[in-house]
């Protein structure tokens, strides 16, 4: 049996009907403490997040081995440093599939019980309707995500998982800087490829494979494994790493964009055939250089050694040779994760649990409102339960000022992230948080001269979003906030006060909007080397929806004495 580690998907379309009854409605687990039926949690933590199970802890281990394998081979052909870096480590949670019906019942009763409704309102929990625990589900959010599953504990050790392609693309495209789209979309098109062992703990010498590669289609790929070089089947390279728009005609946008999709995933495979005189690592770096850019003729000549037009070539002389063979990766065996298995705290069942139903609740939102005041009052009563003992750990206090801010109640999240924050707490979205509700609350009642914040002011917005900047991953809209700040503050930015600004561009290099703030904070700070280079690299894109700006600022800039 095989399990896939993926996120949740809509609620189903019975969700939109719910008090219709008479339906079978999916939805994320309430995990109830019930002192008639305790859950028995165990907990460990590991190099690369933390578990929290009520499991075996035989399929508990069996599990998260499976789960370090798959991640390991994946970083076979996707080195670590192109997916998705989190300060804040992952956290697993795992139930037994023998809950199944435990869990499914609790829904309705969860429902009922939290449920704050007008009266003559339709009840939630429709006797008509079954409701059932989605089994399998990965929730995100900003700067932190977590797996839940349940498990079969009699077939954990003989399963294979799998990482479900949507994970993987979450790994790739929330990634900072962000990876070029053609990167992207080449390794989504390769991944279909891959071939894993069969079984779930294999010996060295079963190897990870790609299979034979597709070219547009099986016919197509076909006609080609005859050919000693196939470069007129290809696309020109510029059209390949600057995403140009399919030609008219709907028949002709398919193939363009399934040819495109091809290329660039024969692109990756052929640098990790590394047969060329390419060096595999010289292509990370030329991947590494285009994240949040543009590929440019000098930058792939830097880069690879290679004009367009010869790297065109290389590809073309590949492509039939790709098409005829497996490409098999060196074998992988991982050392387990650690796991010093022991009985869970109560503040670790709250914080976990809370900081999963707080996920819950932004997912339920989104798919069906109604509900999601029902999750958001269980987040909040399994938070509180861990606050209400004392407890203050900055973990807890950031989730619990984290589930205020999602419930509108900012007032309610300020004092909970202030001190998670003084606490220096691993969070980043509770820095930008913390920043966000002071920055509204200065532009409600501005202490400075001329409407501007006041020094005060100022600095309790910023100190927290430099701070967030060390920390993984960054957020965007934190550097957005920055520069914001710094245009309502009542002083000029300092060359030291400028690293953080320019560290955004690095982070989000594509965002333009971004740039034009910190051009225009250069040139009122009379830094006009930095800010000249700014426009300068801004305007070497023709489609920048600035580009009007930039000439705007380089003309006046050019003016100025």
């Amino acid at each position: 049996m095989g399990w896939v580690l993926a996120s949740a998907g809509a609620l189903s379309a019975a969700a939109a009907d719910l008090p219709a009854g008479n339906r079978v409605v999916e939805l994320p687990p309430f995990l109830v403490t019930d002192s008639r039926l305790p859950l028995h949690w165990r907990h460990a933590e590991f190099a690369q997040g933390e578990v929290l199970s009520v499991c075996s802890d035989e399929a508990t281990r069996a599990f998260m081995g499976q789960n370090n394998r798959l991640h390991a081979e994946l970083g076979l052909i996707l080195p670590p440093e192109f997916q998705l870096r989190q300060s804040r480590p992952v956290t697993y949670i795992l139930c037994s599939e023998a809950m199944r019906e435990r869990l499914d019942r609790d829904i309705p009763g969860e429902l009922l019980a939290l449920q704050r409704k007008p009266v003559g309102a339709p009840p939630m929990a429709d006797p008509r309707t079954s409701y059932r625990v989605l089994p399998n589900m990965r929730l995100t959010d900003r700067d932190a995500y977590t797996v839940f599953a349940l498990v079969d504990e009699d077939e954990i050790a003989q399963s294979r998982l799998a990482l479900a392609p949507d994970h993987v693309l979450e790994l790739l495209t929330q990634r900072v800087p962000r990876l070029p789209l053609w990167f992207i979309a080449g390794f989504m098109y390769l991944y279909g490829s891959i071939t894993l062992p069969s079984d779930p703990d294999p010996p060295v010498t079963e190897y990870v494979t790609l299979e034979p590669f597709v070219w547009i289609s099986p016919g197509e790929t076909s006609a080609l494994k005859g050919a000693a070089a196939t470069t007129a089947a290809l696309l020109p390279l510029e059209d390949l790493f600057v995403a140009r728009h399919p030609p008219a005609g709907l028949a002709a946008n398919d193939r363009y964009r399934r040819a495109w999709n091809s290329e660039a995933a024969l692109l990756i495979r052929w640098a990790l055939e590394g047969k060329s005189a390419v060096a595999p690592q010289a292509f990370w770096n030329f991947v590494d250089r285009a994240a949040g850019g543009r590929v440019t003729p000098a930058m792939c000549q830097e880069s690879l050694g290679l004009s367009l037009v010869q790297l065109r070539e290389q590809l073309g002389l590949y492509l039939a040779t790709g098409a005829r063979h497996r490409l098999v990766l060196p074998p992988v065996a991982p050392r387990p994760p650690d796991l010093s298995l022991r009985a869970a705290t109560d503040l670790e069942v709250a914080r976990i649990e809370g900081g999963w139903e707080r996920l819950e609740t932004i997912y339920v939102k989104q798919s069906y409102p109604a509900l999601a005041a029902a999750y958001v009052g269980h987040a909040r009563r399994t938070l509180e339960r861990a606050y209400e003992r004392g407890e203050r750990d900055p973990q807890l206090l950031a989730e619990m000022g984290l589930c205020e801010c999602d419930a509108g109640d900012d007032a309610a999240g300020l004092p909970l992230l202030a001190a998670a924050v003084q606490a220096r707490v691993v969070r980043p979205r509770a820095y930008f948080e913390l920043a966000r509700i002071r920055y509204e609350q200065a532009r409600r009642a501005p202490a400075g001269p001329a409407g501007r914040f006041s020094v005060e002011q100022a600095a309790s917005v910023l100190r927290p979003l430099v701070a967030a900047q060390d920390q993984d991953p960054p957020l965007l809209s934190a550097s957005v906030l920055l520069t914001e700040t710094w245009f309502q503050a009542p002083t000029i930015p300092t060359t030291a006060d400028f690293g953080p600004l320019e560290q955004g561009l690095r982070f989000f290099p594509e965002v333009s909007g971004l740039a034009y703030n910190v051009a225009l904070l250069e040139i009122r700070a009379d830094r006009r080397i930095p800010a000249r280079r700014i426009i300068e690299d801004s305007l070497t894109d023709p489609d920048d929806p600035n580009r009007a700006r930039f000439l705007a600022l380089q003309t006046s800039l050019d003016r100025a004495p």
